[in-house]
């Protein structure tokens, strides 16, 4: 019977340290957010330290107000079994449903974010991480970004540059209606084909090409030091 008390005493432990390590109050608050610029849609799953990181950083970096809706529901039609991948109209067609009232903001952009591969049904044989459709509603994938076999990202907490350059150039274009160029070094380059033309694309370009300003690293690098 001791035994039996001391197990349970430490099941229940257990429990109680589960339930706080899985409440995340920053990601409660951009949750609640009902007048941002821009919405991350998670989309299948995607750890709650993800979205609070990529919402982090583009309200601190771009100075926008950032939010994160509750996950898109699954619709069978947007999932095609055979391929194992998502149809982004489809998808589109859903994020319309579900968000197009959900903010005060009627300007607001929905990008959702998933870890599933995807294509167009139709469309070019090319993958280029995201598709977009008007002014309002673009789906990223970092499925073929974060160097980590099918299904198994849920140890993934935390973006990496790669996937900040795709959400970077679909804020670029949509929030802050930025033309693309034919700049290979620019994260507004057009022309995108691979994994190697995002890692020759310089992050801080966001800086120069869509907010008009200096990176804060190259204005720190030609301060004196004494």
């Amino acid at each position: 019977m001791p035994q039996l008390i001391k197990a349970l005493c430490v099941f229940t432990i257990s429990l109680f340290i589960t339930s706080c390590a899985f409440t995340y109050p920053k990601l409660d608050a951009y949750e609640e957010e009902l007048s941002a610029d821009v919405y991350f849609v998670p989309i299948g799953y995607v750890a709650p330290e993800y979205l609070i990181s990529l919402a982090d950083y583009y309200q601190k970096t771009f100075n926008i107000k950032v939010g994160v809706t509750e996950r898109l529901l699954f619709v069978k039609s947007a999932w095609n079994g055979a391929r194992k991948q998502l149809k982004t109209d489809n998808v589109i067609r859903q994020m319309k449903y579900q968000y197009w009232n959900y903010s005060f903001n009627q300007d607001a952009i929905f990008i959702g974010i998933t870890h599933l591969n995807m294509y167009l049904p139709g469309g070019p044989s090319k993958f280029d991480f995201t598709y977009s459709e008007g002014q309002n509603f673009a789906i990223v994938s970092n499925n073929k970004l974060e160097g980590k076999s099918e299904w198994n990202f849920l140890d993934i907490v935390e973006t990496n540059a790669r996937f900040r350059k795709v959400v970077s150039k679909t804020i670029a274009t949509m929030y802050f209606n930025k033309p693309l160029n034919s700049n290979s070094k620019s994260v507004l380059y057009g022309d995108v084909n691979s994994v190697l033309d995002l890692d020759y694309i310089d992050e801080e370009s966001i800086f120069s090409d869509v907010l008009g300003r200096k990176s804060p690293s190259k204005v720190l690098s030609t301060l004196s030091v004494y």
